[in-house]
C-alpha cells in the first residue's frame, strides 16, 4: 500500500524485486499474479541483485547500525533473517549555524540523512561498499563475516558509492573522489 521506492532486476530468475516501506516482493516476469510483499527488519531504501551471483540480494535498509542485509534466495529468500548484516554509525550532522540557517560547514551543504533513499552503495564480487553523510565511505567483505576492508573519508557527504575493479568512487556535495584498494587509499 506504499510507493514503490526501489526496485532491481535478476535475468537469472527473471523477476523484478520492488520494495516499498519495509517491505519486498519478488514478482516473476512470468507470473499470473502479484507476488506477496514480505517484511523485513527496515523500511528499504536501494535493491541490489549481486553481479555474480544473482542469488544473493543486498538490501540497503534505514537501521541506524546495520544499513547492508544479504539474502540468499536459496535459502528461504526474505522470509529468514538475513545470512549477513552489516554497517556503519555516522557521525551526527555538524551543528547548524543559526544565523544562517546551514550546517557551519558550507563544504558540506548537502547532508542526507542516515536512510535516505538516495544514498546508494555497490557490490561486486565478495565486496560491498556505501558511502555515509559524515563523508566516511566503507568497504566490506563478505567472505569473513561482512568486515570491514577499507575506510576513506571525504570532507563532504557521500550520495552515491561505487566499486569499479580495485577503485571505490564516491560522490556527493558536487564533487567525485576516487581511491586505489590496492594502495589503502
Amino acid at each position: 500500500m506504499q510507493a514503490v521506492q526501489a526496485l532491481a532486476f535478476s535475468s537469472w530468475n527473471n523477476a523484478v524485486y520492488s520494495a516499498a516501506g519495509d517491505r519486498i516482493a519478488t514478482t516473476r516476469l512470468d507470473a499470473r499474479a502479484p507476488a506477496e510483499p514480505v517484511r523485513v527488519s527496515g523500511k528499504i531504501t536501494q535493491v541490489h541483485v549481486h553481479p555474480q551471483d544473482p542469488r544473493l540480494i543486498a538490501l540497503e535498509i534505514d537501521h541506524m547500525d546495520y544499513q547492508v542485509h544479504l539474502y540468499d534466495t536459496r535459502e528461504g529468500g526474505f522470509r529468514r533473517k538475513p545470512w549477513l548484516e552489516f554497517g556503519y554509525r555516522a557521525a551526527p550532522p555538524k551543528p547548524r549555524d543559526a544565523s544562517a540557517g546551514r550546517p557551519a560547514d558550507a563544504g558540506n551543504a548537502f547532508m542526507p540523512k542516515q536512510g535516505s533513499r538516495y544514498i546508494r552503495g555497490s557490490t561486486v564480487n565478495s565486496l560491498f561498499a556505501r558511502g555515509y553523510g559524515d563523508g566516511a565511505v566503507l568497504v566490506w567483505d563478505y567472505r569473513d563475516g561482512g568486515k570491514k576492508r577499507f575506510q576513506f573519508q571525504r570532507p563532504s557527504a557521500v550520495v552515491h558509492t561505487v566499486l569499479a575493479g580495485s577503485d571505490v568512487i564516491a560522490y556527493g556535495g558536487y564533487s567525485v573522489t576516487f581511491w586505489s584498494m590496492l594502495s589503502g587509499g
